[in-house]
């Protein structure tokens, strides 16, 4: 799963600007009702160590209120105790299930956990509770773009920037956004607006190269972009996938079998990258490299027909009929079922390029 650059926007842990801990905890111990505001300050610097020695204080000097709570949770999350910070919530949310703060929290901590499915739910429950607050918006969108739930994203995202116009993280969450949904017109300004303020954002020049392939079908654009990720790190899976495509629309099968070779040895997660990998290698009468880069795919994107077709003859030409006859059966039923399903409708646009979604990135 990719990060969403959020170093790039001030979320770095900055100097204390000569603000001491001491000081700090010889204000608590004379004004205790102080101690949820110092330990948030030092929350908002990203300061755990500084908030733990403010509420370990705390507990001695009070009772321990929700918001206390919350900012111990917060705290243990910074400093990478998911799970003790995850009981904390779980506590707080037992007696009051309509706690924003705990929510929110909660929300985070599930990002941190790689859990988005029980992330987007707790801030869609928070966004509920307390509409059009950017913070919550910022995680469930971020959530929902992790989660693959396209529609969703793209709404809360746009919201989010009518908000927050000028925010250069709504500006980059809209963009992923656009893209996830293939608006890919629709996203390059956006992408171009980060680039502008961060020329070597990743995830943006990946996105222009989606743009580039599959709106523009400029090959040349694309790979500019894909130069760019690559010259910052030669082993990028993800552009190093892109790289494979456009060698391979360029005619260059040999180039392109070993750049996705490359990609899916740094990310072997990545179905589209396999699907290419295996397809091309079949094309190329390799079948070692071939059957299990296919059944990988097949493994991974189960639901992508093409992939047990690719499999079915792969088998059939490694001399394996019987696990080419299942492969070719499954690919038949999911095409009939396609078939059904699109009776009378209008089919959706198809790619040469497959788009990697936010999830496929690492």
């Amino acid at each position: 799963m990719p990060t969403l650059a959020a170093d790039y926007f001030g979320l770095r842990q900055p100097e204390k600007a000569g603000v001491e801990i001491q000081a700090m905890l010889e204000v608590a111990q004379k004004q205790p009702e102080l101690i949820p505001e110092l330990a948030e300050f030092f929350l908002a610097h990203r300061d755990f160590q500084s908030s733990q020695q403010l509420l370990a204080l705390a507990q001695s000097k009070q009772p321990s209120t929700d918001r206390l709570l919350v900012d111990l949770a917060r705290t243990q999350a910074g400093l990478g105790q998911l799970d003790d910070a995850q009981k904390t919530l779980e506590s707080i949310l037992e007696r009051k299930p309509d706690s924003v703060d705990a929510l929110v929290a909660a929300g985070n901590v599930a990002s941190q956990q790689g859990d988005w499915g029980d992330s987007g739910e707790a801030f869609s429950r928070a966004n509920e509770l307390a509409p059009d607050r950017p913070d919550i918006l910022y995680g469930l969108v971020s959530a929902q773009l992790h989660a693959d739930q396209t529609e969703g994203a793209l709404k809360n995202a746009q919201k989010l920037h009518a908000l927050m116009p000028d925010d250069l993280r709504s500006t980059y969450l809209l963009g992923l956004a656009l893209f996830g949904a293939k608006k890919w017109e629709e996203a390059k300004p956006y992408a171009e607006q980060v680039l502008a303020a961060h020329p070597d954002d990743r995830e943006m020049h990946l996105m222009l190269v989606d743009v580039a392939l599959n709106d523009e079908h400029n090959l040349a654009n694309a790979r500019k972009h894909v130069d760019i990720c690559l010259k910052q790190n030669p082993g990028d899976p993800g552009a190093l996938y892109y790289l494979g495509m456009i060698q391979k629309m360029e005619g260059d099968v040999k180039g392109a079998i070993q750049s996705l070779a490359k990609s899916v040895a740094s990310n072997p997660k990545n179905a589209d990258a396999q699907g290419a990998l295996g397809a091309l290698s079949l094309q190329a009468g390799e079948l070692t490299r071939a059957v299990p880069a296919l059944e990988q795919a097949v493994l991974l994107a189960p639901e992508q027909a093409q992939n047990h077709y690719q499999l079915a003859l792969a088998y059939s030409r490694s001399g394996v009929p019987d696990k080419a006859k299942v492969q070719l059966e499954l690919y038949e039923q999911m095409k009939a079922k396609e078939a059904k399903d699109a009776k009378g409708l209008k089919g959706p646009p198809t790619s040469e390029v497959p788009v990697m979604g936010i999830a496929s990135r690492p």
